[in-house]
């Protein structure tokens, strides 16, 4: 019997190139590409919309579902994961945690073209990313930016 595939989760502030890259990674390494925000999208895994944002609101029950979802397979391994954030995934799933990084000004461009705008894109992505707020330190025990016990995260 041979060991199970590892799982790897990619994360990074949006824009930053994560599905690009686990696209390709998923398919060299043979591994399940499984993108968070689509499943939670598809799978009604989300505590509502903020409108203003275009964004599905995350709070705590709705990680619970997402975690839920996605154990078994997570278990079976051969799964390359990818999200914003690290911050919710139970540690024991992940055999590689892979963190992009990007230039704000980088960022700011790609997700102006992808947003169809600059103040949306500022408010969305870049804001976070220059606040390093949505992808926290996986070797951290805590997220360097702590959110309250009640917070609600946007997933695009």
């Amino acid at each position: 019997m041979s060991a199970p595939q590892p799982n790897v989760l990619l994360c990074g502030t949006p824009g930053c190139g994560k599905t690009s890259l686990a696209e390709l990674a998923a398919a060299r390494a043979s591994l399940a590409h499984v993108n968070v925000g689509e499943l939670v999208a598809a799978k009604g895994l989300h505590a509502g919309r903020d409108a203003a944002a275009d964004a599905l609101l995350i709070d705590e029950a709705a990680e619970d579902r997402i975690v839920d979802e996605l154990d078994a397979r997570m278990r079976a391994g051969g799964v390359l994961l990818e999200h914003h954030s690290v911050a919710f995934f139970p540690e024991r799933w992940f055999d590689l945690v892979i963190v992009l990084r990007a230039d704000n000004t980088v960022l700011f461009d790609r997700l102006a073209k992808r947003c169809g705008g600059g103040e949306r894109a500022r408010r969305g992505g870049c804001a976070a990313g220059a606040r390093r707020a949505v992808c926290d330190d996986p070797s951290s025990p805590a997220p360097i930016h702590p959110r309250p016990a009640a917070a609600t995260r946007r997933v695009r």
